[in-house]
């Protein structure tokens, strides 16, 4: 698992916890979106879908954000 995965997935998990303090993953989210790492396309759009399916709207914009960075705007479903 890639450096930049690991980082998605702890992001990810932050997210969906509702005592998790955001202003801590800023950074994280800066970075994975500087990386832009196309391979974490497919795990982006699983967590993306999780967060949709939950209703985590802050989570859904953050992911949405990387993933338009990563793969550009179009990549973006449409919700």
């Amino acid at each position: 698992m890639s450096d930049t995965v690991s980082q998605l997935d702890i992001l990810a998990a932050a997210l969906a916890d509702p005592d998790s303090d955001l202003d801590g993953i800023a950074e994280l989210e800066d970075e994975l979106v500087a990386a832009r790492d196309t391979g974490l396309v497919p795990r982006l759009e699983e967590h993306l879908a999780d967060a949709v399916d939950a209703g985590n709207w802050y989570g859904r914009h953050v992911l949405c954000k990387i993933l338009a960075a990563t793969a550009g705007s179009k990549a973006l479903p449409e919700c």
